[in-house]
């Protein structure tokens, strides 16, 4: 009944000390398929200890455990880690140690798998087991973020005064996104420790945690290095939309609510004008975009659990700047890196992530404008006065100050909204 804890797992990883495989060989269910092949997965030194042929060792053990068909043998010294270190997380030891395993999760990954890890008995013991199994889940879930997603693997090269031909591979297509958001949401790994069944939950429970933070983390900084011109304001709501579909097979009390201008596209349905909510300013700063983007969106994520009825509404606002030019007061070449500054809805959907993880007992809005803050003709200049869509007025005394004018209008909006239900 263990392998309950597996359903859908094809492949399993199982990590034993290189001191003792007598400890995996004598492991009640694995030990014994092992047993059958020993003199093909080991050879024997001559003192007598026993080496992996090939670390990882893929053994074939189709029909013999439930729906596991392959286990890979990894060896590895033990975890080691205390919660009172700074910036506690896994030794570079055993990140190099579960490396081996990457190609196996892009593949269990790709074709929408799981996988079963299995520790051997000296791996992970003593009272520090809870937070070394949290960072072993943060190194194997950052292992599907790709450090080259939106760069060539080596320079152009031009051949003959001809078109610049890519030495590597294109630049990463926005199709990526929406596989970045698959990876976010639900469990790839598993993790259980069958020779020690009383700590099995908790094992289970420290390394998902880790995971399923190591997961978000790793969505977050996708969206944030995302460049502008393959994630621009109705690609990131689309990008939303998508990531809520997901959210929603898990947890159903998540609602996202967009409020966009007239002219957006009908594959966005829109709940609402932005024209309704009076969000003078955050189409001001979106103004000088306006005829190369659709935009600008506000977003509400709406959460309400069943068991918080009658408690107060948690409210977050966040600004969701795809692109920071400064407007008229131009950043010039410091507007490096400046598609970053939509982190803050970067998190919010990292926070939308996370409730198909958990299902926190209370009511939460997340609420954020996103826009981008180019430069045009139309864009709003210094000493504009505009009006809020709470009726305050404001004197525009630098564009580049588009984060707390997004961030007021929208939060704004967001309490006319609350006031109505």
């Amino acid at each position: 009944e263990d392998y309950e804890r597996f359903v859908g797992a094809k492949e399993m990883v199982a990590f034993y000390d290189p001191k003792n495989p007598d400890d995996l060989l004598r492991h009640p269910i694995i030990g014994p398929i092992i047993s059958q092949n020993d003199t093909a997965i080991f050879t024997t030194e001559k003192d007598g200890t026993k080496k992996l042929r090939l670390n990882p060792y893929p053994l074939n053990v189709r029909g013999k455990m439930g729906s596991i068909e392959v286990v890979y043998l990894l060896t590895s010294g033990k975890l080691e880690g205390s919660p009172d270190d700074d910036d506690f997380d896994i030794p570079t030891s055993w990140r190099n140690a579960i490396a081996p395993i990457k190609p196996l999760l892009d593949q269990l990954t790709e074709n929408h798998g799981a996988l079963a890890l299995l520790l051997g008995k000296d791996i992970v013991d003593g009272d520090n087991r809870g937070y070394i199994l949290r960072a072993l889940g943060r190194a194997l879930g950052n292992m599907g973020y790709n450090e080259k997603l939106y760069r060539s693997d080596s320079v152009d090269v031009t051949r003959d005064g001809g078109t610049p031909e890519k030495a590597g591979q294109s630049p990463s297509h926005p199709d990526d996104i929406k596989e970045q958001i698959r990876k976010a949401v639900g469990n790839v790994a598993l993790i259980t420790d069958l020779t020690v069944p009383s700590r099995s939950r908790e094992l289970v429970n420290a390394f998902r945690e880790g995971d399923n933070v190591s997961r978000i983390q790793t969505l977050c900084r996708f969206l944030a290095e995302c460049p502008h011109n393959l994630l621009d304001c109705e690609t990131f709501v689309k990008v939303l939309m998508e990531l809520h579909k997901e959210v929603k097979k898990l947890n159903p009390d998540t609602e996202i609510e967009i409020y966009g201008p007239k002219t957006t596209d009908r594959s966005i349905p829109l709940t609402g004008s932005l024209d309704k909510l009076n969000l003078e300013v955050l189409k001001a700063v979106h103004a000088g975009s306006q005829d190369a983007e659709t935009g600008p969106f506000m977003v509400r994520i709406k959460y309400r659990h069943p068991d918080a009825q009658g408690q107060p509404v948690d409210l977050l606002v966040a600004k969701c700047v795809m692109q920071d030019d400064g407007g008229l007061c131009a950043k010039g070449d410091k507007a490096v890196d400046m598609q970053a500054d939509m982190t803050g809805g970067a998190a919010a959907a990292a926070m939308l992530a996370r409730m198909g993880e958990e299902k926190p007992v209370q009511n939460l809005d997340i609420v954020f404008g996103v826009v981008t803050n180019g430069v045009d003709g139309k864009s709003y200049k210094v000493n504009d006065i505009l009006t809020f869509s709470s009726g305050v007025t404001v004197k525009i005394l630098n564009t580049d100050a588009e984060g707390r004018l997004v961030l007021a209008d929208v939060g704004g909006a967001a309490l006319k909204l609350l006031n109505r239900e």
